[in-house]
């Protein structure tokens, strides 16, 4: 079967300096218009949606938003701006992440091979469910590394002042004032790992192994080294009682959709791109990937 392009469109915005602060304007104000046409839309079903007593409405997101906004009249952009929010928060965080991971094995082909056979031998015939997810350490560990160099936020760990705060340091955050921790410089760290600039796709399974080899037990029966265990050196969730309640659902669709994909398809970066992976897009302080780059996928039959 030949190969099948595939490939997300590009904005037409072409950003000389993606970390300056006015191109990342220009690039955020091509959103206005999709949010106008969402807006639109959403109209019309709010609308179908309030015509039904509210015992016999469809329990989903509408129906609960709606059920909490006070009101008779009900703000049409309020509700489109949050149903944005939990798309972005739910969908384009998942699909970001898979398509950083596809960028990374299509560069480096040598590992398909190796999570193939993982995923096959835990498999065994069967089907991908929630359990048999939760063996393919490889895959996890594949995806967290990814996580670690292309972390979809620089920032992490947003906290506001409830009241006047003051470090051992002598810095004062006053109430009301907005912190961040800065998570890629941690995750780039030689403190916390090993040739840190360096894509290594095991090595959140090495650094577990390593301590059950020092007769640790915790790093496995804690999944220290899991896709969802926040850390002080390993920010992607945030962290403490706060972190992102949804990971573990996250971290499911996305190996989910690795693990078909790899079983189901060859993958590889067209010539052109000369077997180097496209650099990711940096936009107001998201890490995006390259939304120009092109993959090239060809179907296996019969586990050829």
């Amino acid at each position: 079967m030949p190969w099948t392009l595939a490939y997300a469109r590009g904005s037409s915005v072409r950003s000389r300096r993606p970390n300056a602060h006015g191109d990342a304007c220009i690039y955020l104000s091509k959103f206005g218009l999709p949010f106008q046409a969402a807006t639109k839309s959403l109209t019309d079903a709010i609308n179908q949606r309030l015509s039904i007593p509210e015992e016999e409405r469809p329990n989903n997101l509408l129906t609960w938003i709606l059920a909490r906004l006070s009101g008779k009249e009900p703000d049409i952009q309020l509700i489109n701006g949050i149903f944005q929010l939990i798309s972005i928060v739910s969908q384009n965080t998942t699909s970001m992440t898979l398509g950083h991971a596809l960028f990374y094995l299509a560069a480096n082909p040598e590992y398909i091979g190796v999570l193939r056979e993982e995923i096959e031998d835990v498999l065994d015939g069967g089907d991908l469910t929630y359990e048999s997810l939760n063996r393919m350490r490889k895959l996890d560990s594949f995806i967290r590394e990814t996580q670690r160099l292309s972390a979809l936020g620089n920032l992490s760990v947003t906290r506001v002042a409830v009241k006047d705060f003051i470090f051992s340091d002598g810095t004062r955050v006053p109430a009301g004032d907005q912190i961040q921790g800065i998570a890629s410089p941690i995750h780039l760290d030689a403190t916390h790992y090993e040739e840190p600039h360096s894509f290594k796709p095991w090595r959140f399974c090495d650094m577990s192994q390593a301590e059950i080899d020092e007769g640790s037990t915790s790093a496995r029966m804690s999944g220290k080294y899991d896709m969802v265990q926040p850390s002080k050196s390993f920010m992607v969730w945030g962290i403490g009682r706060h972190a992102c309640p949804g990971r573990w659902y996250a971290a499911m669709v996305i190996k989910h959709l690795m693990a078909y994909i790899v079983l189901n398809y060859d993958i590889r970066l067209p010539d052109s791109a000369k077997g180097k992976r496209p650099a990711n897009l940096q936009v107001a302080g998201m890490c995006l990937p390259n939304r120009s780059a092109k993959l090239l996928f060809k179907r296996r039959f019969n586990n050829d």
